[in-house]
């Protein structure tokens, strides 16, 4: 069986640490092959669990994979091709062909999910998308900087 490399992005220590300070988690720690970080909102009322696992064998690919477990529920993202930290959220994203993906996790302990999203929608004016979409839309043009410096 053939397994495929996908991943434009290798974490670091350093990413983990930039990650979880963005969050402002409440604890960082690492068995094995994944990283957690545990998030809390300022007030304690919400919590949530990023977990990182870089080279994970997924079907025939080996790629990052992204999880956000909170008490509602769990949200994975496959093949991770990178992130981006801002000032209070971290964003990770997959690329493949003509669609991104990213889960967007916030320091108050927020997970945002977009899934199977075509790039296309980044380029257009969001002022004539529909409401629904221009969220999204917003949200994962923060990626098109980072998509173009890995091309």
């Amino acid at each position: 069986m053939h397994i495929e490399t996908v991943m434009s992005h290798t974490f670091t220590k350093s990413d983990y640490h930039k990650i979880a300070k963005t969050l402002e988690a409440k604890s960082i720690s690492q068995q094995g092959n994944v990283v957690r970080i545990d998030v809390q909102s300022p007030d304690g009322q919400h919590s949530l669990l990023l977990e990182i696992f870089p080279s994970l064998a997924i079907g025939s690919r080996t790629g990052n994979m992204v999880q956000v477990t909170s008490p509602l529920g769990i949200a994975q993202l496959h093949l991770c091709t990178h992130f981006i930290a801002g000032q209070d959220e971290v964003l990770f994203f997959a690329e493949q062909a003509d669609k991104i993906s990213g889960v967007a996790v916030t320091s108050t302990a927020g997970c945002n999910f977009y899934a199977n999203v075509d790039k296309e929608l980044l380029q257009k004016d969001i002022s004539k998308l529909a409401g629904e979409v221009m969220i999204c839309v917003l949200q994962l043009s923060f990626s098109e900087t980072v998509l173009v410096e890995l091309k």
